[in-house]
């Protein structure tokens, strides 16, 4: 049986968009995996900083108008150092990247990128005893994200007690 040399012309074209799709796919996802270590290592550092007389804490927002983020905060060395690098190597676009990567680190699993969502996503919670961490630090989180939010944000404050 003759196969006509369109069809192997087409096949091949659909094997090779297959071929360099996975490729972005997997760049991605180990681009992202990486990014997600480095700023567990970062934000560790960040939260050891904070000392019973003074709590860190940053906010990062994105502004989709923009197409810019920013991160606040209290002038604190470790507060400055974490937000420069945040500003430089967070998801403009995608806030729930950003929170992925800080929830990760938290519950110290893997990344999850599989997510896709444009709804409307808020959570405030009190996270203690994070492994890897001091266990008299205390982290308030407050995240918003969605397609209806004008600046989506992560917030973060890290409270050191008394043992």
């Amino acid at each position: 049986m003759l196969i006509p040399r369109c069809v192997i012309d087409g096949l091949y074209f659909m094997n090779t968009k297959l071929h360099l799709s996975l490729i972005v796919v997997f760049s991605f996802i180990v681009g992202k995996s990486h990014a997600g270590e480095t700023f567990c290592d970062k934000f560790m550092f960040f939260a050891e900083s904070a000392t019973i007389h003074n709590p860190v804490s940053f906010r990062l927002e994105s502004d989709w108008s923009d197409m810019r983020i920013t991160c606040n905060h209290h002038q604190q060395a470790s507060e400055k150092q974490l937000c420069s690098w945040l500003v430089k190597n967070s998801s403009k676009e995608f806030m729930h990247i950003n929170v992925d990567h800080l929830e990760a680190c938290l519950t110290n699993d893997t990344l999850q990128n599989n997510r896709f969502s444009y709804l409307k996503k808020s959570a405030s919670y009190t996270a203690l005893e994070v492994n890897g961490l001091s266990n008299n630090l205390e982290l308030l989180v407050t995240y918003q994200y969605g397609s209806e939010v004008s600046k989506p944000f992560l917030s973060v404050q890290v409270l050191r007690f008394e043992n």
